[in-house]
């Protein structure tokens, strides 16, 4: 399937069953979940511990730019060391203290500057999504697997996003001990992800070396011929 051709169902479902990228499908359903509350409720958290509009306004720029900042060197960093979980999983280390403050901290909600200042470093995290979505690319075998790999990817992300906005209950106020709770065990999930993709990666690249050096020359110059 090349960029001239029409789809067909067939040749989505054989992009579709593409398995070796559904490890990253996952990481995106799930990683992004433990700081989506945090980042769609920051100004009404802000608000709820007394600060004013103009002043919540002030106090978001400093984790956007910190995001920012994070997301450019933390992908720089995946590229410099050649590395992409374990890389990525830096954003996951990263906001699991925080969580943990959030729930276990007795200021949290109340404390209106310590509040502050734990959400603003949790928002800081180093974003891996970039890392992510190269890494989908790369792992696609051919234009059309390309192509569908990146909606499906992003498919998980907006259905992480919806999960992670439904974890703060009005019933959990004001300090979200359970959602808290809840973020804690999908943030260490994330982690444990991270390190399961890594170790598939090293077994499913081993196996096809095995594979590879199993042929003989005139088959592999022949599937060579066949992939350029």
């Amino acid at each position: 399937m090349h960029n001239r051709q029409a789809i067909t169902p067939r040749r989505l479902w054989n992009s579709l069953r593409d398995y070796d990228i559904w490890p990253i499908y996952l990481l995106g359903l799930v990683v992004y979940i433990p700081q989506t509350p945090m980042t769609s409720y920051i100004t009404l958290i802000l608000k709820g511990v007394g600060f004013g509009t103009f002043t919540t306004n002030l106090l978001t720029i400093p984790y956007s730019v910190g995001h920012i900042i994070c997301l450019l060197l933390l992908t720089r960093l995946s590229d410099w060391l050649k590395e992409r979980s374990l890389v990525s999983m830096i954003q996951s280390i990263w906001t699991l203290p925080c969580v943990i403050a959030l729930r276990f901290w007795p200021g949290t909600m109340t404390n209106a500057w310590g509040t502050y200042a734990t959400v603003t470093v949790l928002l800081c995290y180093p974003y891996c999504h970039a890392i992510l979505v190269g890494w989908c690319s790369k792992n696609s075998n051919n234009v059309g697997t390309r192509t569908i790999s990146a909606a499906l990817y992003n498919m998980c992300v907006q259905l992480g996003a919806i999960i992670g906005n439904n974890i703060y209950r009005a019933d959990d106020k004001p300090k979200y001990h359970r959602g808290n709770s809840t973020l804690i065990g999908i943030n260490i999930l994330a982690i444990l992800l991270f390190i399961g993709t890594k170790i598939y990666y090293i077994y499913r690249n081993k196996h096809r070396e095995r594979v590879w050096n199993a042929m003989t020359e005139e088959v592999s110059v022949i599937l060579w011929n066949l992939a350029e």
